[in-house]
């Protein structure tokens, strides 16, 4: 959000005719409409007021808490009362954002009466500073429930929102997962051109739209393709390896894809061992004696731990268990060797079930 006072170099408790004249000198056509629309009015202003007002308040906290204010817009670096804040990367930035969100819910609550939050949406809805969810009327947002855009991501979503933006050639960045200034920088070039106001905070509303924009354009042959990162080495283990391990567990991918294994010990739960194969190739890794259950992540485009395949990939669980046990026969004590062959699997047998990303 603006803060139009600071944008036009007045105080908060200006007179009309103060402000009449700060915005006869400003220079920016999309200011002084937005001024005239939101100042002029003394409903509008009443209500603009408490928002600032809270907005400068949610900077102070997040301030004081040393969390990034970049979502804040204007009110970002307008509190003058907080410490400079560190940019927080990965899951605690989002994690933090949903909090901040909660108390932003809280505030208005405090500011206004039960009713009055969603009158001061219309209040508001003008040219420049009207919320999404109050919009509603373009095709591109009908469907998106209004609650969608106070709705935080998690890292997997994130990473479909940095691949859309990518492909929609609005985000240069790495496809990570992780919020930092590059992928709030692309968000605010797709509002630009998109109709979403500046300064929106990545949410499952905005992935809805950008998903909807996007769908269009791709119909159109408008959008391009992402290249991922350089594979893994086959057989390359990303957890750390067991002291005990005494048994083989291989996998074969299939030609056609790529897939991040993870063995779970079926007794704890715990994911005894993740490892990547390459498409075509087989891996083995050594596992400890007992039961386990087998996961994985299938896709072309590689794009890191945090964001595996892309929005494209598939999530799979392998039905049954699988044992890794000694046993005596004839010539002494074996140990027992599991060989799963993905490549007969994928999308083409019963022995597998797809899954939900957080399942994985």
């Amino acid at each position: 959000m603006k803060d139009l006072y600071r944008r036009l170099g007045i105080a908060p408790d200006a007179t009309d005719t103060q402000v009449k004249g700060a915005i006869a000198r400003a220079r920016d056509a999309r200011l002084r409409r937005d001024a005239e629309h939101v100042l002029l009015d003394p409903e509008r202003r009443a209500v603009y007021d408490r928002t600032r007002r809270t907005l400068r308040t949610l900077a102070v906290l997040r301030g004081g808490l040393r969390l990034d204010r970049s979502g804040l817009g204007d009110f970002a670096a307008g509190a003058e009362d907080a410490p400079p804040a560190p940019v927080r990367r990965g899951r605690g930035r989002w994690l933090a954002g949903a909090v901040i969100a909660a108390l932003a819910v809280g505030a208005v609550a405090l500011f206004s009466g039960p009713d009055e939050g969603r009158n001061d949406l219309r209040a508001l809805s003008g040219p420049g500073v009207e919320p999404p969810q109050a919009r509603g009327g373009t095709a591109a947002e009908a469907g998106i429930p209004p609650r969608a855009w106070a709705q935080p991501l998690d890292t997997r979503r994130i990473c479909e929102l940095q691949e859309l933006l990518a492909e929609l050639g609005l985000y240069g960045g790495a496809v990570d997962g992780v919020v930092a200034p590059p992928t709030l920088e692309a968000v605010d070039r797709f509002g630009a051109a998109d109709g979403t106001p500046q300064g929106a905070a990545p949410s499952k509303g905005l992935l809805a739209k950008v998903e909807r924009t996007h769908a269009v354009k791709a119909r159109a042959g408008r959008t391009t393709a992402v290249t991922g990162r350089t594979l893994p080495s086959n057989g390359r283990l990303f957890t750390p390896p067991e002291p005990d391990a005494v048994g083989t567990f291989k996998v074969q991918a299939p030609d056609e894809a790529h897939a991040f294994v993870k063995l779970i010990d079926a007794a704890s739960g715990r994911i005894a061992a993740a490892f990547f194969v390459r498409a075509g190739h087989s891996a083995q890794v050594e596992v400890p004696l007992g039961t386990y259950r087998l996961r994985y992540a299938a896709g072309t485009q590689w794009f890191g731990h945090a964001c595996l395949f892309g929005r494209n990939t598939q999530f799979r669980r392998a039905e049954g268990r699988y044992p890794i046990e000694r046993w005596r026969s004839a010539s002494g004590e074996r140990i027992t060797r599991q060989l799963v062959d993905l490549a007969a699997q994928l999308g083409r047998g019963p022995r597998t079930v797809r899954i939900r990303s957080r399942e994985f």
